[in-house]
């Protein structure tokens, strides 16, 4: 019960201070998602080489001193139907390197609760880090998964944190569940 009442409360005071945020995607449209006031998010178009729009690069952090990051490289794919269990098989056969490094061995799916669309990932704890202290830029954990947004819009994630169960990994995950893809209507 513990347990329970304090994840609610985390995710109480996390939707309360945190402002929503877009970043225009052109016209894709535009990706909102709820960003707490303690974190950053940096955006760059990714070209193609002849220059047209290929997707996006989004890195979110923390503006204090903790080790966590999560990036998310969104693509512009051709139509390609919403399945979720093909989102779940890719993250499997993606993943299965970081598997024999890790304290858990396999991988284990768990699905993003994403506001539209859908998305699978999996963390990995860094067998080799377990018990060293913690060091800027050297993550214990890492969550790697995959979201489809919308019919055209396909999003590979990566969450670096020293704890799974950590604010920083909850903040993340938070983040990536909160998206949401809106196109553009004057098209």
């Amino acid at each position: 019960m513990k347990t329970i009442l304090t994840t609610l409360g985390f995710i109480i005071a996390v939707s309360i201070a945190c402002p929503a945020a877009e970043v225009d995607l052109g016209t894709r449209g535009s990706l909102s998602f709820t960003l707490p006031e303690t974190w950053t998010v940096n955006s760059n178009p990714a070209d193609r080489p002849d220059g047209s729009l290929v997707g996006f690069a989004l890195a979110f952090k923390p503006r204090n001193q903790a080790n966590a990051k999560c990036l998310l490289t969104l693509a512009y794919v051709k139509k390609t139907p919403l399945d979720k269990e093909r989102i779940r098989q890719e993250v499997l056969q993606a993943t299965e390197q970081f598997a024999a490094q890790s304290v858990e061995k396999k991988a284990n799916l768990k699905d993003f609760a994403l506001k539209q669309g859908h998305g699978t990932y999996c963390v990995f704890t860094d067998a080799a880090l377990v018990e060293k202290a913690p060091r800027k830029d050297d993550y214990k954990v890492m969550g790697s998964g995959k979201i489809q947004l919308s019919e055209e819009a396909l999003g590979v994630v990566s969450i670096f944190a020293d704890a799974a169960d950590g604010p920083e990994f909850k903040a993340m995950l938070s983040i990536i569940n909160s998206l949401g893809l809106e196109p553009r209507t004057d098209n």
